[in-house]
């Protein structure tokens, strides 16, 4: 109801070129008028844009536009892939920690810990010796049809094992 004196926002909004993608153009149109804005390339080689508005609003908006020519066929969900487990092992035995490397993803952290219930939920997509293209395909199957998505039942800060128990946010 009352003016925002100031935002300031990272935006993480163009596209990345490569496998099969090509970035052709992209556009961020902000209202109000940042007084600010600077870009760089995080860790993972996405462009990050730091804006700082410093016009009092009631409304803040943020156009993306991009175009991108994609030239890739998609892999059928029920194509041959490694079994999840070499997959699991070849994770833990990274040794580099470039962005292309899985070892950020596979330890717990403040906001996803490892729960047990969890855990044995994720479990049962994944048979013993079981391809992980099939039981990442079963697993996002099986939250589509067991959550909902609600955008005012969680934010950010949100314990997984509350999103977890209450089976609905984002």
């Amino acid at each position: 109801e009352t003016q925002v004196s100031f935002a300031r926002c990272s935006l993480r909004l163009e596209p990345l070129s490569g496998d099969g993608q090509e970035l052709v153009s992209h556009s961020v149109e902000i209202r109000p008028r940042p007084a600010e804005r600077t870009a760089r390339r995080d860790f993972f080689g996405t462009l990050t844009e730091s804006v700082l508005i410093e016009t009092a609003h009631r409304s803040l908006r943020i156009d993306s536009r991009s175009r991108v020519a994609v030239a890739r066929e998609p892999r059928a969900r029920d194509a041959a892939s490694p079994p999840w487990e070499s997959v699991r092992d070849h994770a833990f035995e990274a040794l580099s920690l470039d962005a292309a490397s899985p070892v950020g993803y596979v330890f717990a952290s403040a906001l996803v810990p490892v729960l047990r219930p969890v855990t044995a939920y994720a479990s049962a997509s994944f048979a013993p010796g079981g391809g992980i293209l099939a039981g990442a395909a079963d697993l996002m199957r099986r939250i589509r049809g067991d959550f909902k998505y609600d955008p005012k039942a969680t934010v950010i800060s949100t314990p997984l094992r509350d999103v977890f128990e209450k089976r609905h946010g984002v």
